[in-house]
């Protein structure tokens, strides 16, 4: 990701309500790589807008990634 360090810092809960996360599933995907790192500002953790607002548009996606309406005998294996 390019270093944009002028875009707007974000809060932990600005995050979570933009991306549907919990505080654990920002901590893993931050750990595996999945996720932005974020800054620290003191003792707060932040995000750079940008790097939120490029991981949306990698993962958005209009199409669940599986189909719990197929009936089982219809799923082949």
């Amino acid at each position: 990701m390019k270093n944009n360090t002028r875009s707007p810092l974000v809060s932990t809960a600005q995050v979570k309500l933009q991306t549907g996360l919990s505080n654990t599933s920002l901590w893993r995907k931050s750990k595996n790589g999945s996720f932005p790192n974020p800054v620290y500002l003191g003792q707060k953790k932040m995000w750079y807008q940008y790097q939120i607002d490029t991981w949306l548009n990698e993962n958005l996606r209009t199409e669940a990634p599986h189909n719990n309406l197929v009936p089982k005998n219809e799923v082949t294996a």
